[in-house]
């Protein structure tokens, strides 16, 4: 028969590797875990910050059409205030322009 010092040894030393092999696999998944926290916290990050420039640029493309607006009334009202004369002067160059461009086919 096997020495049973030797069989209780054997046992022994097979439960304690079993132990650190544990050990190790729970390390392992812990490792894991907080990886994809820190990369889970890093992209939610750069989530915030894409929506905060989107935001942003949104933002300014509003104000930018807003101006766009505003100059184009400011310039609509000049157009009304603008003196009978000048309307003259303007529908006068249309008329001349249509001219230049008509084609004379008298024969």
């Amino acid at each position: 028969m096997s020495d049973p010092i030797f069989l209780r040894s054997l046992i022994s030393n097979t439960v304690y590797a079993e132990q650190i092999n544990s050990a190790q696999i729970q390390g392992q998944q812990a490792a894991k875990e907080r990886a994809n926290h820190a990369l889970h916290e890093t992209l939610r990050q750069e989530a915030t910050k894409v929506k905060a420039l989107e935001d942003s640029a949104e933002i300014g493309v509003r104000e930018e059409h807003q101006k766009e607006r505003q100059t184009h009334q400011e310039s609509e009202a000049q157009d009304d205030q603008g003196s009978p004369a000048s309307d003259e002067a303007e529908e006068k160059e249309i008329i001349a322009s249509d001219a230049y461009h008509s084609i004379d086919v008298t024969i």
